[in-house]
């Protein structure tokens, strides 16, 4: 057992500690480790035998007394010695108050710059600064890749083994922190890439995911996977789910049959998901199972009634003229600071406003898809694996000659070869994009911020509205011009262009005066 502290206060300041613990209770301080903090400096007191004044001296001695102690709990103990200074200041007289010790800090950083990227490494903080970013833990990472490089003498180019070297230098780093470090100055290589010649972009790093295999189906698993991939599906989702299930079934150390109720559990076991997202995790799991009954026979057949997913698409949302107009207008003033981010958002909007591509489609445009000549779009394996080309309007064909040369001169090498670009010199990815078109949308009133509301894919939409509408009022056959409009958006199945042809009361309206106007001349 512990031997209890001995709680008597013996020491000149006996008194005058008790009163001063008790007025900060009063007051509504809890004061636990300030109160241990007094009552060890009571008992320093008491072994020196001290009968004088209280000095600075003294409290530092107090405070440093202990080697054990950091540097922080010393300046811990001299901050509550210095308080109570304070308060017996004022009770006894002639005792001035102890001065306030400053905060320790740090050994101040070298913040010169030596070398051979310095100047650009200045140049850098700078821009992003001015751009509106604090840029404080990229400062110091990038203060830190300018001494290894000093500390190295190095006078080369800025490659790739030289940034995975930095940023892995420090043993002691998490991986999360070396991949930070790596980002950094694949940022700071983009900037470099257009003012350096002969001086490109590192690649992105990705995070790594772990892909082992690792439960009792693991090889089942790995086997499904392959098997359909070489039927022709890409599998990326699915194959997601099944890795995600193999790393739960691995947690649970599980060693029994895939079960209904084991599939339930999986499918549900996240609160974040919605129905729908649950009943396709569901779905993948009872393929799996129909597959996994052939090589194991006591396997149960999981029934497809189970977390049904709701049918049907989702509201489409077809933009008016005017809510067009302000996108195309916003888009252009997105950013005061960075002109190509506004050019390349206009372009891109404009772009599928007119051609109703897909949002994977945009970003996966590459510089050799687009025929500046011809105005000719070559779209690759887009969804269901189609290629397509799309021709684009000569309004259209001149925004993105216009484009080019801004988006050239920004990054006259880049690392990508897709045609639209984002500010780090990569390729757009669909989130990416699609929270940037969701902003510029609230930006300019056309949804709300909170909530569901008009998305990037909506353009798409509202692009086949339009053109059902102008074959409406050309007097054509839409029945018989929808294979066209299917060929044209790259769906497989005709039913997905038919879709549209109820999307709006326009459509509606305009579909019913022309049956009128058919019935009434069969009337005649």
């Amino acid at each position: 057992m512990r031997k209890p502290k001995d709680r008597k206060l013996r020491s000149i300041f006996a008194d005058h500690i008790t009163n001063f613990i008790e007025m900060k209770r009063r007051m509504g301080y809890q004061l636990k480790n300030h109160v241990v903090i007094l009552f060890g400096f009571d008992r320093y007191l008491n072994e020196m035998n001290y009968r004088g004044t209280l000095t600075q001296e003294l409290a530092l001695n107090f405070a440093t007394s202990n080697t054990r102690l950091s540097k922080n709990w010393s300046a811990r103990k001299y901050q509550v010695v210095q308080q109570f200074s304070v308060y017996l200041s004022v009770t006894v007289p002639d005792t001035p108050p102890l001065p306030m010790r400053k905060k320790t800090t740090k050994r101040s950083m070298d913040r010169t710059l030596h070398s051979i990227f310095a100047d650009h490494i200045t140049n850098f903080i700078e821009m992003k600064r001015r751009m509106g970013f604090q840029f404080k833990n990229q400062a110091v990472i990038l203060f830190g890749f300018d001494r290894y490089l000093k500390e190295m003498d190095y006078q080369g180019p800025l490659t790739h083994e030289l940034a995975l070297n930095f940023s892995t230098s420090n043993p002691r780093l998490t991986k999360r922190w070396s991949a930070q470090k790596y980002q950094v100055v694949q940022q700071f290589s983009v900037y470099l890439s257009g003012t350096v010649p002969d001086t490109l972009p590192l690649p992105a790093r990705k995070k790594a995911m772990d892909k082992t295999l690792r439960s009792i189906f693991a090889d089942h698993i790995a086997n499904f996977i392959e098997l359909k991939r070489r039927m022709g599906y890409q599998f990326k989702n699915q194959a997601a789910v099944l890795l995600h299930f193999d790393y739960y079934l691995y947690e649970m150390n599980y060693q029994g049959l895939l079960t209904q109720e084991l599939a339930l559990n999986f499918a549900t076991s996240s609160i974040r998901m919605s129905k729908n997202e649950c009943a396709r995790k569901y779905q993948v799991i009872r393929q799996f199972s129909d597959y996994l009954a052939v090589f194991i026979q006591d396997t149960p057949s999981l029934r497809p009634d189970v977390l049904m997913q709701t049918k049907g698409h989702a509201p489409a949302h077809i933009y008016s003229d005017e809510e067009i107009t302000r996108l195309m207008n916003g888009a252009r003033r997105v950013s005061r600071i960075n002109p190509l981010r506004n050019v390349t958002l206009h372009t891109i909007v404009g772009l599928t406003a007119s051609t109703g591509l897909r949002i994977s489609e945009v970003v996966k445009l590459n510089r050799a898809d687009v025929d500046l000549e011809t105005g000719i779009l070559t779209i690759r394996r887009s969804k269901f694996q189609k290629d397509r080309l799309v021709p684009v309007h000569q309004t259209t064909l001149n925004v993105l000659r216009d484009y080019v040369p801004l988006r050239d001169a920004r990054f006259p090498r880049p690392a990508t070869p897709a045609f639209f670009i984002s500010m780090w010199g990569g390729r757009f990815c669909t989130n990416t994009l699609s929270q940037a078109f969701r902003n510029l949308a609230c930006s300019v009133g056309v949804r709300n911020a909170i909530g569901l509301g008009p998305r990037f894919h909506d353009l798409r939409h509202t692009f086949a509205v339009r053109r059902l509408v102008a074959w409406y009022r050309e007097g054509k056959e839409v029945q018989a011009m929808l294979p066209f409009l299917a060929t044209y958006m790259g769906h497989v199945h005709y039913r997905d262009t038919a879709y549209y042809l109820t999307a709006t009361a326009e459509l509606l309206g305009l579909a019913a005066e022309k049956y009128d106007a058919f019935l009434k001349k069969e009337i005649k």
